[in-house]
């Protein structure tokens, strides 16, 4: 048991790195995928790299968390981000703030009731994102 502290530390500090390595040509990519390959971004390789960071990712923390939550903290955030602003960096910090908020929110909801923290944290990130979906049809 006392490994896994260790190896979610090691896939931390090795996701952290890998990202800030390739973290321009990735955006360029993410963004243009045609004209970055023009450029000559390989972008088969960035997919690939960046497809096996996010499997390692989640392999590792689902063994705490379970896949249903790694997997509604992983695109729920980022699809609630998207919808409200187009700016790769606020995106970012935007899908992290809101992340950790409804981790929060969900964490002292689920010590309040019966229900597990899953349920509140996949609940809230999903509201999260019908509301600014919603917001975003009626306003424009």
């Amino acid at each position: 048991m006392k490994k896994l502290p260790v190896m979610l530390a090691a896939v931390a500090a090795l996701t952290i790195v890998v990202l800030a390595v390739v973290a321009r040509p990735l955006l360029f990519a993410s963004v243009d995928a045609e004209v970055a390959q023009a450029a000559g971004v390989p972008v088969r390789a960035l997919s690939f790299g960046f497809l096996l960071l996010l499997g390692l990712s989640v392999a590792a923390t689902s063994q705490i968390t379970g896949a249903l939550l790694v997997f509604a903290l992983l695109v729920a955030p980022a699809a609630t981000a998207q919808l409200i602003t187009a700016r790769p960096l606020a995106g970012l910090l935007l899908a992290v703030a809101i992340g950790l908020a409804v981790t929060w929110v969900g964490l002292a909801l689920a010590y309040f009731s019966i229900y597990p923290v899953g349920f509140y944290v996949t609940s809230l990130a999903f509201a999260l994102y019908v509301g600014a979906r919603v917001w975003r049809a009626a306003a424009g």
